[in-house]
């Protein structure tokens, strides 16, 4: 029968490498655990078999005391047994899992992504800072530093509620980070979901109104539009702002604009798909209104005479936030993202060709069928709603 007695503790098992003697010390559980200590100061943990009956006692060594812990050595002893009743030596099962490749934890799996995905960024430098500080603040260290084998949806709420309410473009961005670390789980056959792809509509509370995509109802944007162009805001600024109010395009797709884009004789402005969000050039028709908004920003030119909205930002550029600071500080209620969703409404509203409308914000339509047989990107048929939308922009019906 296995010894029972006294359980051992941390603190015991301490005291005794600290002896100049060898010791042989059994775990009260009596499950068959026990520690021999060599009386210079190490020891090895011992598992010994009492499965089979008293003429079957194989002793398994579990490792040594410096590198397995009491708790661990008790894990130990529980899987032998379990493998015991499975009709399995436990010695040979145990050197076949040490045989196998430690899986590496969430911490290990996100700084290899992040090796291997900077090099696609257009500023890597901000991006992994932006990604190390999102890391390091929104995910527990104790989830940092599970396998990745062992990440479930639980954890992705754990990380995701207290700020999706509150900070959602911030959560979005942090479920974004976690879905690529599982994505690289799974394509190294570690896994066979992504948690964090998983829907959790119902298991996260509605962001708070205004802490993502704030945007007015169409009605209102002539209203905004006059107290930008009123405002105090340098000129330059002024024109990004409007040019951006006119096209419905993201504001990156504005702020980085070059004269050379530009085909005025036959009015349209192509955006190369290096700067697009979908990686698809982008044809924009262009108003009168935009044109006079470009024969404006010509006043203003820097250093780099290609350059439309210069600044004092990356490479020659108005700042990242030049536009949202603009916004917020007439309080005009909605984000640089949202005259999108104004455009999208009034679309909608006023009966707008759907497809033509889709194409105006660079929206895939269709799916991938329809996409293979339509091509045209209806550029002439968009520059009505472009002008149309433009009369709204400045208060006119339309």
């Amino acid at each position: 029968m296995p010894r029972m007695g006294t359980m051992l503790t941390d603190r015991a098992v301490k005291a005794a490498l600290k002896k100049n003697k060898k010791l042989r010390l059994y775990d009260g559980q009596g499950k068959g655990l026990r520690l021999d200590t060599t009386g210079t100061g190490h020891g090895s943990w011992i598992f010994r078999a009492h499965h089979k009956g008293p003429d079957y006692r194989p002793e398994v060594g579990l490792g040594s005391v410096r590198d397995v812990s009491l708790a661990e050595a008790r894990g130990l002893t529980d899987q032998c047994r379990a493998w015991l009743r499975e009709g399995k030596e436990p010695k040979i099962e145990l050197d076949r899992v040490r045989t196998i490749p430690s899986v590496p934890t969430v911490r290990e799996v996100a700084l290899m992504v992040l090796e291997v995905r900077k090099s696609k960024w257009k500023n890597p430098k901000k991006t992994v800072r932006d990604w190390n500080t999102r890391f390091e603040n929104y995910v527990p260290s104790t989830v940092k530093e599970l396998p990745v084998t062992e990440f479930t949806r639980k954890h992705v709420l754990r990380i995701l509620k207290p700020i999706w309410k509150n900070q959602n473009p911030t959560a979005v961005r942090v479920k974004v980070d976690l879905s690529l670390i599982f994505d690289w789980a799974i394509e190294e056959g570690l896994r066979i979901d992504n948690p964090a792809r998983a829907k959790m509509a119902t298991a996260l509370e509605t962001p708070e109104e205004g802490s993502n995509r704030l945007s007015l109802h169409y009605t209102e944007v002539a209203a905004a539009f006059q107290s930008i162009h009123q405002s105090r805001a340098m000129e330059i600024s002024k024109l990004y702002a409007k040019l951006l109010f006119l096209s419905v395009l993201r504001s990156s797709e504005v702020r980085f604009a070059r004269y050379s884009e530009f085909n005025f004789a036959d009015k349209v402005w192509t955006i190369p798909r290096e700067r697009m969000k979908s990686k698809r050039p982008h044809a924009i028709p262009l108003t009168s209104r935009m044109i006079h908004v470009l024969d404006e920003s010509r006043k203003f030119v820097g250093d780099d005479p290609d350059i439309v909205f210069s600044g004092r930002g990356a490479a020659g550029f108005l700042g990242a936030n030049t536009l949202a600071a603009l916004l917020q500080a007439h309080k005009l209620g909605m984000t640089p993202h949202g005259i999108r969703s104004s455009f999208r409404d009034w679309c909608a509203e006023t009966e707008r060709d759907h497809i033509q409308a889709e194409i105006c914000l660079h929206h895939q339509v269709g799916d991938a069928t329809m996409r293979a047989y339509f091509r045209t990107n209806l550029v002439e048929q968009r520059r009505r709603i472009m002008s149309d939308w433009g009369d709204v922009v400045h208060g006119k019906s339309a």
